[in-house]
């Protein structure tokens, strides 16, 4: 059997500068309608990334990311390949 390993590394920064608006009127019980307003938005919007990208066959691959703000925020996204 002969295959070749492929290996992708990347280094990134990413951008998120966003801004929702929530509002609504939950009933509650004894209480009545309760109206609220929230806005969310980010307080640091950059985040850098790091992650590879494995082909181990044509038909199996793997991919992982990881990135944090340094402020609290830190997410690992997996990802398993499977092309037939």
């Amino acid at each position: 059997m002969n295959f070749q390993v492929c290996l992708n590394l990347w280094i990134g920064e990413t951008y998120w500068d966003t801004t929702n608006k929530i509002t609504g009127n939950p009933n509650i019980p004894v209480v009545g309608k309760v109206g609220f307003s929230l806005t969310e938005s980010t307080k640091r919007p950059w985040s850098t990334h790091i992650g590879t990208h494995i082909e181990i066959t044509k038909t199996f691959q793997f991919m992982v990311d990881m990135g944090s703000n340094f402020h609290g925020l830190f997410v690992v996204t997996p990802a398993f390949i499977y092309r037939y």
